[in-house]
């Protein structure tokens, strides 16, 4: 496994200007999930004093609320229950991510991401904090500043095809057994569902007002019902740089390789990472002209 030694700070400068958006303990479901669905980001941090807990090797995880604390609720709701459940409280309905120093290295931002299961962590530079993501990542190997040697199809899985008859709650015990984020169609197996798009689905105004009316009918659906994506087709012997360049870091895409294959953002980050994923070094001719860090950034 090659390391990764350069700084998060100088491979994502601008990580702190991004838009960050978080939801509070105690704020419904219905209002975190409301915000999660009209937003671009997977997670919400969340907030108030810190939220924490330590990790099994003593790491400390900090709370964050997405669509797979929620869907995995849902596998065991009564769905008379369903409206009572859109106002419990958010911390009752969370994930744990790790966090890293601005000042720790890409290794252990992705390292962070392989220990938890999740393409989030939190990363802090004294009192403020900020969320890095595998579409973090993602972009610095499309853009070269991450380099591998791995083509594409050596980073990719079979994807799990289904009918759009089954019913939501066997779906989503699929993903979860399976440790999967999508479910690709037997009869289009270029369209998939995945934890997003059932989550937006659920807390889209509609369907709120369906929870609200008729609580047994809001998980009363089929996984045809779900509004259904397509995967962007990549060459299987293409580049992982390639393969990078056509996903959107803050979309829910995934590549479908001419093999009929699936190749994620945790595939191009984290599979790779296991292998030869490096830094590129920075060109003689820029080198004069790099400023240097203080290291100083708490």
């Amino acid at each position: 496994m090659a390391r990764l030694l350069s700084p998060i700070s100088s491979l994502l400068p601008d990580l702190f200007k991004k838009p960050s958006l978080m939801t509070d303990p105690e704020s419904p479901l219905i209002y975190s999930g409301s915000m999660l669905q009209f937003s671009e980001v997977h997670m919400l941090p969340v907030r108030k004093k810190e939220i924490a807990r330590k990790g099994r090797r003593g790491e400390v995880l900090y709370a964050a609320f997405g669509s797979y604390a929620v869907l995995n609720s849902l596998m065991v709701l009564p769905p008379e229950n369903s409206y009572q459940f859109l106002w419990t409280p958010t911390r009752d309905c969370v994930v744990w991510i790790g966090s890293v120093s601005y000042r720790d290295a890409i290794d252990d931002l992705i390292s962070v991401f392989d220990s938890t299961g999740f393409g989030a962590a939190r990363v802090s530079q004294g009192h403020i904090q900020a969320i890095a993501t595998l579409g973090d990542m993602v972009g610095l190997v499309g853009s070269g500043s991450l380099r591998s040697e791995l083509p594409t199809y050596k980073v990719s899985s079979k994807p799990l095809t289904i009918s759009g008859d089954v019913i939501l709650a066997d779906a989503l015990q699929l993903m979860f057994k399976g440790r999967i984020r999508r479910l690709f169609f037997d009869d289009d197996p270029s369209r998939f569902v995945s934890d997003r798009s059932i989550l937006d689905l659920l807390f889209s105004p509609f369907m709120l007002k369906v929870a609200r009316d008729s609580p047994a009918k809001w998980l009363d659906l089929r996984v045809g019902q779900i509004p259904k994506r397509v995967a962007t087709d990549v060459p299987s012997g293409a580049s992982l740089m390639e393969a990078a360049s056509l996903l959107n870091p803050q979309s829910d895409d995934c590549l479908l390789t001419d093999n009929g294959r699936v190749v994620t953002r945790w595939d191009i980050v984290v599979k790779s990472w296991k292998k030869d994923l490096r830094v590129a070094p920075t060109p003689r001719s820029l080198v004069s002209i790099v400023p240097e860090r203080s290291g100083d950034f708490d």
